[in-house]
């Protein structure tokens, strides 16, 4: 997902699904494997500026890298929310609201990061997670169990 700016309240933005449409082998990935698809990666460097979408960043202990630090490392939404709401969210995930609810202390990987999923937020949709071993998360990667 890409943000373009049209105006000066997060309301006024419009999201442009491009990689999907562009790379066709993403969508292909993103349907043939078990977990859960990052369909979006973002950071917030700035308070109450617009978020980058990335292809990928780097996760460390503390959070994405050149994202400022919050209440949790991660927050982490379904498609739908990000798409109606428009959390300031770091995982954008193919998945249901009911779907990522139900992965609260569950320890998962993604991409080369493992992390846990902590709660729910007070104000806001999706999950917070913290990090319990830093690595890469892509657009395209998939959340499954550390079992798996």
């Amino acid at each position: 997902w890409t943000r373009r700016r049209r105006g000066l309240t997060d309301s006024s933005t419009e999201f442009i699904h491009r990689d999907l449409v562009a790379r066709p082998h993403y969508r292909e990935l993103m349907t043939q494997q078990p977990g859960f698809a990052v369909t979006g990666v973002w950071i917030y460097p700035t308070k109450d500026e617009p978020g980058i979408s990335l292809p990928a960043a780097q996760l460390e202990s503390d959070g994405l890298a050149g994202d400022r630090r919050k209440k949790s490392a991660l927050l982490v939404v379904c498609s739908a929310d990000a798409r109606e709401l428009e959390p300031r969210a770091n995982l954008v995930l193919d998945s249901t609201a009911d779907q990522l609810n139900s992965l609260i202390g569950q320890q998962l990987v993604v991409g080369t990061a493992h992390i846990e999923i902590t709660r729910k937020p007070t104000n806001c949709p999706g999950v917070y997670a913290s990090v319990l071993q830093p690595g890469t998360i892509s657009v395209g990667d998939r959340m499954k169990s550390q079992g798996r």
